[in-house]
């Protein structure tokens, strides 16, 4: 069975449309568990920061420590915590669409060359 250069090439988007099919569906997945719970994903050093007062201003002075009490500390560090949850979940949610959209763009591909290679092949 000859097959003509159009159906080959065809074939191979499609081939690569399925990698980048594959390849987005898993970063999809990774991305909407990361946004549905952006506490348990964002760790290290950023997160140990918020866990108390003491963590929260272990960088400062003496001269700034004074001017605050341990509810307005404690208030600040709330805040600053929300404040880095939303952004979090602002990136996480900009990386879901574009996982969204690769996906899309990849299903879009595979499709009409599918559909290029499958009447190409009918033309025989």
């Amino acid at each position: 069975m000859k097959k003509s250069l159009f159906e080959l090439y065809s074939l191979v988007v499609c081939i690569i449309a399925i990698t980048i099919i594959i390849s987005n569906f898993s970063s999809l997945v990774v991305d909407f568990m990361k946004f549905a719970n952006v506490e348990k994903h964002y760790g290290g050093y950023h997160f140990e920061k918020f866990l108390n007062n003491t963590n929260y201003t272990g960088n400062w002075n003496e001269e700034k420590l004074k001017k605050f009490t341990d509810e307005k500390i404690t208030e600040l560090r709330e805040q600053e915590y929300r404040a880095l949850v939303e952004n979090e979940k602002l990136d996480y949610k900009t990386t879901l669409v574009k996982s969204i959209i690769y996906l899309l763009s990849g299903i879009i591909l595979f499709i009409s060359h599918w559909i290029f290679a499958k009447r190409e092949r009918m033309k025989k």
